[in-house]
């Protein structure tokens, strides 16, 4: 079995993790503060936060503020309910979270839905290196918003890619993929979810062929790579009013 670290905030991928590698240890970004306000002192206690994070399930519209907060506690609080190792670190990239991170000799690394970009140094310290997930049949867009982009291009396709981790954002060489169909009346949300079952489900078998030397990585064709940034305020009124048209529909 091997030694796995996770970078992401994706819980749904993390316990598939678990039912197949031996957990090293978790990312976890310290949460940064501006002010240390009366809402930060209260959420910095573990027991006040599951209250708190209780409320905000029963009352989403009215503690929407504080859903906000929660985030920052999410890998935190889902590291620490598993019983898994927390690597805190106010960066993946920083010297002294790499150190922690060569100490571990971890076999593998798995990244989903993470928003930093990992360098050469960190890379290199897996013995198979780092993984990631991505929301869409690669090289076709890449970028922080593949399943957005998708809908307002019309798109009848979607897919999940598993590819290695490399300096070029979503350009590593392709692990696993599989498409799934954008049906009528899809949003984001509901794409979200779809995707993530989807990566879960090949995750095993991608680690599988991994560890027994049977992965057959596929290069990504650049020349038709499109790569797309977060969506401008007028795309996303374009979206949600999309998305709306197709719930009424």
């Amino acid at each position: 079995m091997m030694r796995a670290v996770f970078l992401g905030f994706e819980t749904t991928i993390l316990d598939t993790l678990s039912s197949c590698c031996e957990i090293a240890g978790v990312f976890v970004a310290e949460p940064r503060f501006r002010l240390y306000s009366l809402p930060d002192w209260l959420l910095s206690n573990y027991p006040i936060r599951t209250r708190v994070r209780a409320l905000t399930t029963r009352h989403p519209r009215w503690l929407h503020a504080w859903r906000r907060r929660l985030m920052r506690y999410h890998m935190m609080d889902s590291a620490r309910e598993r019983g898994l190792a927390q690597l805190v670190s106010p960066s993946a990239n920083d010297g002294r979270f790499l150190s922690t991170l060569s100490n571990l000799r971890p076999d593998i690394g798995v990244v989903a839905n993470f928003g930093e970009i990992l360098r050469e140094p960190i890379l290199r310290i897996p013995r198979h290196g780092f993984i990631n997930f991505h929301p869409s049949l690669l090289p076709q867009y890449r970028g922080p918003t593949p399943l957005s982009r998708m809908l307002l291009s019309g798109e009848k396709r979607a897919g999940v890619t598993w590819h290695r981790v490399s300096e070029i954002v979503d350009g590593g060489e392709i692990l696993a993929q599989e498409p799934f169909e954008i049906l009528n009346g899809d949003t984001v949300s509901e794409l979200t979810r779809r995707s993530v079952e989807l990566a879960a489900r090949m995750l095993p078998p991608t680690l599988d062929a991994i560890e027994q030397g049977l992965s057959h990585p596929l290069p990504q064709d650049d020349r038709l790579a499109s790569y797309f940034p977060k969506l401008s305020p007028e795309e996303k009124r374009q979206l949600a009013a999309l998305e709306r048209r197709s719930c009424g529909s």
